[in-house]
């Protein structure tokens, strides 16, 4: 359950998907307040950092978890790579219809250009597993 590789692989995953989204939203936070129609966000300052901490962990570690049985052992960084996109596709392609259709937030481009920093942030997320997987795992571990 805590293997070494796995243990490894989740903490470099956790620094993908917690800081990556909160460089990415800084840096691009002018193009979001044009987007938005109705902003429903906290803002730093009333951000609860534990609660958004334990989400990236748990994302984190259930990412390597399902990565380390889907790769079946090859833990190259082009297959981490295909596994995030592929989740990232699975999760927010839907989602973003789903939310454009439900919600008044933001404006169509908004979401768009959300949707796509969630496949390239969940697809380094893929590379990075992958590379420390590759370079924790030994044939003898077992999880």
């Amino acid at each position: 359950m805590f293997s070494k590789s796995r243990t490894l692989s989740t903490l470099a995953t956790f620094v993908v998907l917690y800081f990556l989204p909160w460089i990415f939203y800084t840096l691009a936070a002018d193009f979001f307040q044009e987007q938005v129609i109705i902003d429903v966000s906290r803002g730093q300052e009333n951000m609860i950092l534990w609660a958004l901490t334990l989400g990236c962990l748990f994302m984190a570690y259930f990412f390597c978890t399902i990565y380390e049985r889907w790769s079946q052992g090859d833990y190259n960084g082009k297959l981490g790579i295909r596994f995030g996109v592929l989740l990232a596709l699975f999760w927010n392609l839907g989602m973003v219809f789903i939310l454009y259709a439900t919600e008044l937030k933001m404006e169509p481009l908004g979401y768009v250009v959300d949707g796509v920093f969630w496949v390239f942030n969940y697809g380094l997320a893929g590379f990075v597993a992958a590379k420390v997987y590759g370079a924790t795992n030994t044939n003898s571990e077992t999880s």
